[in-house]
């Protein structure tokens, strides 16, 4: 079962950096970053996210879009609503990983669903 991490968990943030470590290994990233102020990876695999991470059957699949140390980008087929918080299963496969909380920044329909933009909680990393 899946750990929920709230607050200043260090073990939140060691999962966001471990997140980011096997990102960077495998993924591309900007090569023009514009005004962006962290550099983006990209790459398309899957993750789970939840509105209540106490019941893991109310998961659901995203495809990964980007990501960076502070926030990261998911196409889902579910609407959700700006400032909303979203709990993010990382690494999808491993039953134990814990939800990281992101808050909602923007999302866009798309022809396939919606791009969800969210930043990781300030008060989790």
């Amino acid at each position: 079962m899946a750990t929920l991490m709230t607050g200043g968990s260090t073990a939140c943030t060691e999962e966001v950096v471990r997140f980011m470590s096997f990102i960077c290994q495998r993924c591309e990233c900007d090569a023009t970053p514009g005004r962006r102020a962290d550099t983006r990876y990209h790459r398309t695999w899957p993750l789970r996210v939840t509105l209540d991470p106490t019941s893991p059957d109310r998961e659901w699949g995203v495809a990964l879009h980007n990501a960076s140390e502070r926030g990261i980008g998911f196409l889902t087929s579910r609407p959700l609503a700006v400032n909303q918080t979203v709990f993010v299963k990382l690494f999808w496969d491993e039953d134990d990983a814990p939800h990281i909380p992101a808050l909602v920044r923007h999302v866009t329909a798309t022809p396939h669903g919606y791009l969800v933009g969210c930043s990781f909680r300030q008060s989790s990393i």
